[in-house]
């Protein structure tokens, strides 16, 4: 079943978030122009090792598939 998106923003830049099993879990992809990277497999994998997670969330373009990070994983990053 699709993910419908909850919108927060950083300063005027949306970031989507997710309601997953009772975890906030944000698109990796709208992350990383925040941090400055080009794409969500740049920023996370060399800081996470777990397995990449993606889910199907409701779009303006339809359901995609979308990388998703925990806060956990985006402290990693930070760090």
């Amino acid at each position: 079943m699709p993910n419908k998106p909850e919108t927060v923003f950083y300063g005027e830049i949306p970031v989507r978030t997710f309601a997953v099993n009772g975890k906030i879990k944000y698109a990796a992809r709208d992350l990383c122009g925040i941090l400055g990277y080009h794409a969500p497999h740049d920023m996370l994998n060399p800081f996470v090792k777990s397995k990449p997670e993606y889910i199907d969330a409701i779009t303006r373009g339809g359901t995609q598939k979308l990388r998703v990070a925990e806060r956990g994983d985006i402290e990693k990053v930070l760090d």
